[in-house]
C-alpha cells in the first residue's frame, strides 16, 4: 500500500472514530451532493469541502466583502488546520515506523 493510500485511510478512520466517539461539538455542514461537490475545485476536494460551498455561497451574497462570512470563513480554516495536523501526526508516525523497521533489519 502506498503511503498516500495508507495515510488516506488511516485519515478516514480517525475521522470516523472521532465522530462516533463525540469528540467534535462542532456542527458538521451535510455532506455535499454531486452537483455540489462538481462545483468544488479538485484540490479542494477533502474532508472540509462541506464548509467550503457555505463559504463561498456566503462570499457571494455579500460581495466578497471583508467583514462578513467570518462564521463560515471560521469553520472552513478551522477545518483544513484540524485536517493540516492530523495529516502531519500521520506523516510522522509513519515515517517513524518506517525508521524503525529498517533499524530492526
Amino acid at each position: 500500500m502506498s503511503f498516500v493510500r495508507t495515510l488516506d485511510h488511516k485519515m478516514t478512520d480517525s475521522h470516523h472514530h472521532e465522530e462516533h466517539h463525540g469528540h467534535h461539538h462542532k456542527k458538521v455542514p451535510a455532506p455535499l451532493s454531486k452537483q455540489e461537490l462538481d462545483e468544488v475545485p479538485l484540490l479542494w476536494r477533502d474532508r472540509c469541502a462541506a464548509y467550503l460551498k457555505p463559504l463561498n455561497d456566503c462570499r457571494l451574497q455579500t460581495f466578497s466583502l471583508p467583514w462578513k462570512c467570518d462564521a463560515e470563513r471560521n469553520a472552513f480554516m478551522k477545518c483544513e488546520a484540524d485536517y493540516w495536523r492530523e495529516r502531519a501526526a500521520l506523516a510522522n508516525e509513519l515515517k517513524l515506523a518506517d525508521l524503525e523497521k529498517k533499524a530492526g533489519k
